[in-house]
């Protein structure tokens, strides 16, 4: 922040942030800083604005501006996907975890398997990282493809 008026500014507040100083004289400027801590929505858009807006007394009256700035945010999709199997009584169970591993919200994973089979995932969430358990009994599923297991 600069003083480009023609008198000393006293008593400066800045709203959010801290000032180096609360006294500018004419053509000084006073660094002000503010610490954000991104949310996910934040994250998600791309991108933040702040604003800052000061007021300040002089002798000449009181003394008010504003800055505002935007900064980009890269938003780094990723996933990493686990498959487990146990057997139980000639029974397969497949547990696949999709993990989110990157920063950004992934508002639609669908989860196909190589033979086109779609399934149906529940979500749970653990702070920046969405989980998806998907447990499907492939007892039908070898019937059909006949290579799995003993089928009932």
């Amino acid at each position: 922040m600069t003083n480009t008026g023609n008198v000393t500014l006293v008593d400066i507040t800045p709203t959010g942030a801290t000032c180096t100083a609360v006294t500018l004289t004419v053509g000084s400027n006073v660094a002000c800083t503010h610490n954000h801590t991104l949310t996910q929505p934040e994250i998600d858009a791309g991108q933040l604005t702040r604003r800052i807006d000061v007021t300040a007394n002089s002798t000449g009256g009181p003394a008010s501006g504003f800055d505002e700035t935007t900064v980009p945010l890269a938003r780094v999709p990723g996933l990493k996907v686990t498959a487990a199997a146990s057997l139980n009584s000639g029974n397969i169970t497949v547990t696949y975890t999709v993990a989110n591993t990157g920063n950004t919200t992934l508002p639609a994973i669908g989860v196909t398997l190589t033979d086109s089979t779609v399934l149906a995932c529940t979500i749970t969430s653990n702070q920046r990282r969405i989980h998806l358990h998907v447990r499907r009994g492939l007892v039908s599923h070898c019937c059909r493809r006949r290579h799995l297991g003993r089928c009932r």
